[in-house]
């Protein structure tokens, strides 16, 4: 979990701001161009791995017996963990 919020962090910190006002030629525009790429594949690699966390911790959670009830699916959406995934992916949103 650590990891993952450090990620989200640094990806936040890295935004890409309003640098095409400040770019003139062609060639720093062709650069934000491919900076804006290669963020926006990260992103989406960090996304999936989120998704690919967050089902993993409701798995570690969910038996196959009490998979149908109702009360235990929604102790585990109280989750802590359950819960930081998903405001980290409400990040990325």
């Amino acid at each position: 979990m650590e990891k993952m919020r450090a990620v989200c962090e640094d990806l936040h910190s890295r935004v890409p701001d309003n640098m095409v006002e400040k770019a003139s030629s062609m060639a720093a525009l062709h650069s934000l161009l491919e900076y804006h790429d290669s963020f926006s594949r990260e992103v989406e690699r960090e996304s999936s791995a989120l998704t690919l966390l967050r089902h993993h911790v409701l798995n570690l959670f969910l038996h196959p017996q009490t998979a149908a009830s109702s009360t235990d699916t929604k102790h585990n959406q109280d989750n802590p963990c359950l819960l930081e995934i998903q405001s980290i992916q409400e990040k990325y949103d």
